[in-house]
């Protein structure tokens, strides 16, 4: 018997709602300021480290990870991507007159500037496949040593070590704390796995 996990469904539209609080209170924040829009600021700062961490627990869940799923998982966020790019190009030119250089806008996204510069995100993501791959298999493996590391290495960022590396790259560029929330996201399988342990039911994740 197959049964939706709905507690994943409910923490994502949780996230999405995150990053529309974030992105709406950021820019009241920094205009009109106020206790009440900096706290609300602050309640969406879970969203993005939220999908990564759900982004790992979904790698973590699968019976087995090839680099063909990893390679068409990729390919299709990239077209996506470039479509999102293309589309809001093609508005801007219809808007003022003035085309943009599509390449150069599509790789801009890579650090968060161009006409698409909230595509960070899938960048960053794809990149996180690309390292999940021997992550995964690392983790099934040596399932408790890969969870130990995980613990230390986000104890050691809430201590601040680490923090030369995020002072020197712009938020966009902080994997070695989204790589952690992914990690963590995997080492979350463990967990669950002991948990329903005997239940006889199989967890149906997309």
């Amino acid at each position: 018997m197959k049964e939706r996990e709905c507690g994943i469904d409910i923490f994502r539209i949780m996230c999405c709602i995150g990053v529309l609080d974030y992105h709406i209170m950021d820019d009241v924040v920094f205009s009109t300021g106020g206790d009440l829009c900096r706290f609300l600021y602050f309640m969406g700062s879970f969203c993005v480290p939220g999908f990564f961490l759900l982004a790992g627990y979904l790698v973590g869940a699968r019976e087995n990870i090839s680099m063909s799923y990893i390679e068409n998982k990729m390919i299709s966020i990239i077209r996506k991507c470039f479509g999102w790019v293309v589309f809001w190009i093609s508005v801007h030119y219809l808007r003022t007159g003035e085309m943009y250089e599509l390449w150069d806008h599509f790789t801009a996204a890579i650090e968060a500037r161009g006409i698409l510069p909230v595509a960070w995100f899938l960048f960053l993501y794809c990149l996180l496949l690309l390292l999940g791959y021997p992550l995964y298999h690392f983790y099934k493996k040596y399932p408790y040593v890969f969870s130990g590391m995980v613990v230390l290495w986000l104890l050691a960022l809430s201590f601040g070590y680490g923090l030369h590396i995020r002072e020197t790259r712009g938020q966009h560029l902080w994997i070695h704390l989204y790589l952690g929330y992914f990690c963590a996201g995997m080492a979350l399988n463990r967990l669950k796995e002991k948990m329903s342990r005997g239940g006889g039911k199989t967890i149906l994740l997309y």
